[in-house]
């Protein structure tokens, strides 16, 4: 069976020409189900529409899920050879280089065996950070097991971001009307975990609910896998608190300017990431587009309509489609999504404190 992995090289060894071995920084670890079903010699004698075929598959996929969320953030030994990414040859073709760089990879191989373990020279701060960060993960991996086959993979996909476990047609679906960008949490995903917890905690302004909100944030973009666009918004809620807390004026362009700044110091290549060039292309819409139609527009579809036309562009140029549906359609889905996202994840709250789930398994 071939895993699929997600990493930092985080060091080699010291004496690594005799040895070739390298230690990789887990960040996710996933098999693909299907072709360890096959490998294994299952897909070829069950159909996946059989009673047994199904339960099989089920079972698999739920295995899988809690027997890797222990993996995340320890360090992977194995012995391999590294090889660079080939750019482009061919101008405006997908540049792999580029798409790998802007996660922070720059080496690829290929594993035949590998061990896992803990870091041994890592801090007590760090350890307590990466046992929370893999306990936490586990947690949403066990959530998602209590959840219906039906709606696991747009549980998944709409609150936690992951879309591994959404079938390939549903998704094509939410691509062709323009709602895709609900199945990745963005902003506007943040925005409502953010919105819930100022309603449930109240307006009035003390160190604990901060730090309250710090640790919140900081788990939900834990368990989103820290994708550029939930870095980005982030880091603007964070300055909104901040500027609440000084009682200075927020500025929704200059916070999204040091929120870009910040990213790209960590890693210049995020630019090249289109995570990143679409939420802050939706971002800039939403600031110099939206006073322009204001009073011309319904309120319902203004934010829509500002970000559907400041994204036509790099839409139709990247991905050689657009939708002209998308405005009227994402009205009722972010309606709906709105209402999803913070039940969702009072569910999931739940759940980790009784260890039990009803709203989506029925």
């Amino acid at each position: 069976m071939k895993d699929v992995m997600l990493g930092n090289l985080c060091r080699l060894v010291k004496d690594y020409k005799a040895s070739e071995q390298y230690y990789l920084e887990a960040l996710k670890k996933f098999p693909d189900c299907l072709d360890a079903m096959n490998n294994y010699g299952y897909g070829t004698a069950l159909s996946d529409e059989s009673d047994e075929g199904a339960m099989l598959q089920e079972q698999m996929i739920i295995d899988n899920m809690t027997k890797y969320s222990d993996y995340i953030n320890r360090v992977i030994s194995f012995k391999a050879v590294l090889n660079r990414v080939k750019r482009a040859d061919n101008p405006g073709t997908f540049d792999y280089y580029r798409y790998l760089k802007g996660k922070g990879i720059g080496l690829i191989c290929t594993l035949n065996t590998y061990d896992i373990y803990d870091d041994a020279e890592a801090g007590l701060i760090k350890k307590s950070v990466r046992n929370y960060e893999r306990w936490l993960t586990k947690a949403k991996n066990q959530y998602l097991c209590t959840v219906n086959k039906s709606s696991r993979g747009f549980v998944s996909g709409v609150v936690f971001g992951d879309k591994t476990l959404l079938d390939e047609d549903i998704y094509e679906m939410f691509r062709e009307n323009g709602t895709a960008h609900v199945l990745a949490v963005s902003g506007l995903h943040i925005g409502l975990v953010y919105s819930l917890f100022v309603k449930l905690a109240g307006k009035r302004k003390s160190k604990a609910k901060i730090i309250l909100l710090v640790f919140l944030m900081l788990s939900y973009g834990s368990l989103t896998l820290w994708t550029p666009s939930v870095m980005r918004a982030e880091i603007m809620i964070a300055l909104r608190v901040i500027a609440e807390e000084l009682d200075l004026r927020y500025d929704l362009l200059n916070s999204a300017g040091v929120a870009a700044i910040i990213l790209m110091l960590f890693n210049p290549y995020i630019v090249f990431s289109t995570s990143f060039q679409m939420s802050f292309l939706a971002i800039l819409s939403i600031a110099f587009i939206t006073p322009v139609l204001k009073g011309r527009i319904n309120d319902l579809i203004l934010v829509s309509l500002a970000v559907y036309i400041g994204l036509l562009p790099y839409q139709a140029y990247m991905f050689n489609s657009v939708s002209l549906t998308s405005v009227f359609a994402n009205v009722p889905v972010i309606a709906l999504v709105s209402v999803f996202t913070p039940v969702a994840v009072l569910s999931f709250t739940a759940f980790i404190i009784t260890g039990k789930t009803g709203l989506f398994n029925l």
